[in-house]
Formats: structure tokens, C-alpha cells, sequence
């Protein structure tokens, strides 16, 4: 009994261990087998707002994601993570597409800018210790042409950054709908920094005696009356059920005549 309890109250957690174990097992198959019992199986993966997400992209992405990661993530972790922003970005673009958004090159080398991993890199510093775009474009020119492995990385990071100042403008845009007016800032302050003094009487329910009290029923009748809707019962139970009459029918009698 003590086991079937115990079972009982962890019935949300297995759910879920079981769930993850569903997801990985079937997109594992992803990445080993191009078919499913003898048949080959759809060219996407899933469909998120619509959208079909890619078998070769998204494993070309999850490869991608484990080579940066390197040995500090599981398989599952980056598989994990690489869903999650999949969904993130098909839902924004969404966002995106309809209000219009979008980045411009020179926008794009702006937000490089604010990367420490590229702004900070002394490969990509001029005399002054300043971020010059041009050695950065001299550097990408180059990989396009001697490493061309290491140019599609950097054209997958190019694309996350083009996404990440999407997002950036996108919530830029939630946060400037979403500010307070002046009024609003007035009473804000006031209600911070405003001080008074005041003098007060308090006088307890408790300190008046029952008996001193007269209250007619007629009274609270018409108080229960004139505020029906605070005195309202919600029904908390739908009870439904046959009765059988213990009597003897018409052709019980009869029968024993």
C-alpha cells in the first residue's frame, strides 16, 4: 500500500519522465535512421505555427550546436535546446513578418559590436583598441575563400545574430507600448514620497456589548434581501438518481391470484 501511495504522489513526474522519454525516442530516430519500418518517414521533423521544420535542417543544426558545445552537453541536452529555439524563432517570425521587422547590414555590424566575443577579439582591434569593421569584413572575406567549413559556421552565426536584433528590436518595441504616462509617474511619486501626520479614534467592535444591540428578524430579512448576490449559494453538488417503488405492479398481482 505504502508503494501504490507513493506512486500516487509522484503521478505528475512520471507523466512527465515518460513524455521526455517519447520525445527522445522518437527524435532520436531522427538523427539514426532515415526510415520507419521499411518506409521512409516525412521530410520534416515537426510542424510548429504552421511551419515545417526541416529533418536535414534540423540536424545540421543539432551537429552544429553539439560542435560548440563540445563534450560539456549531453546529446539530449543539445537536441533539447535546439527544439526550444526552433519554436522560440518560428513564433517570433511570425511577430516579425507581420509588423514589418527587419536588419539591415550595417544594423547587423552594429549589434556585432555589442558581442564581446567579436568586439573584445584583438584579431579585430585597430591601434586604439577600438572594434574595426574592416579588419572583421577582411576576416570573413578570407574564410569564404581559404576555409570554407569555418565561413558556413560563421554564415550560422551571422543568422543567429540577425535573429537575436530582431528579437532585440521586437521587444524594444513591447517595452516603448507599455510605459507609464505622466499622470501615472505623478501619483507613482506621491504615493513614494508624499509624508503626513494624522490623528486617529479607534473604536472596536468588541468594545460594544451584544445586549446593547437590538436586531429584529424582520430586519435581517430585509438586509439578506437587498444584498442577495453576497448570500448566494453556488451549487457544489448535481446529484442524479432512479427510484424504485417496492410495490407490487399489475401483473405481480395477478400473478398470484
Amino acid at each position: 500500500m505504502a508503494i501504490l501511495e507513493n506512486i500516487r504522489k509522484r503521478t505528475t513526474v512520471l507523466i512527465l519522465i515518460i513524455g521526455l522519454a517519447l520525445f527522445a525516442f522518437v527524435i532520436s530516430g531522427v538523427f539514426t535512421s532515415n526510415d520507419l519500418g521499411g518506409g521512409k518517414i516525412g521530410s520534416s521533423v515537426a510542424e510548429i505555427n504552421g511551419n515545417e521544420i526541416s529533418i536535414d535542417d534540423f540536424r545540421r543544426k543539432v551537429e552544429s550546436a553539439s560542435n560548440r558545445f563540445g563534450p560539456s552537453a549531453s546529446s539530449m541536452q543539445v537536441i533539447n535546446q535546439v527544439w526550444d529555439q526552433e519554436v522560440r524563432n518560428s513564433i517570433l517570425n511570425q511577430q516579425f513578418e507581420d509588423l514589418g521587422i527587419d536588419i539591415e547590414r550595417d544594423q547587423i555590424m552594429n549589434y556585432i559590436k555589442t558581442i564581446p566575443s567579436y568586439s573584445q577579439n584583438p584579431q579585430f582591434l585597430n591601434d586604439s583598441g577600438v572594434f574595426d569593421e574592416n579588419k572583421f569584413r577582411d576576416f570573413i572575406a578570407d574564410l569564404k575563400v581559404n576555409s570554407p567549413s569555418q565561413y558556413n559556421l560563421w554564415l550560422q552565426d551571422e543568422q543567429s545574430i540577425i535573429q537575436n536584433a530582431k528579437q532585440q528590436t521586437y521587444f524594444n518595441l513591447i517595452k516603448a507600448g507599455v510605459g507609464a504616462t505622466l499622470k501615472e509617474g505623478e501619483l507613482d511619486y506621491k504615493l513614494a514620497n508624499d509624508k503626513v501626520d494624522i490623528k486617529y479614534v479607534r473604536l472596536p467592535y468588541t468594545l460594544i456589548a451584544d445586549s446593547t444591540l437590538n436586531i429584529t428578524k424582520s430586519e435581517i430579512q430585509s438586509y439578506i434581501k437587498s444584498h442577495e448576490d453576497d448570500f448566494k449559494q453556488e451549487e457544489s453538488r448535481d446529484i442524479q438518481y432512479v427510484y424504485f417503488e417496492e410495490k407490487a405492479s399489475a401483473d405481480d398481482e395477478m400473478a398470484v391470484k
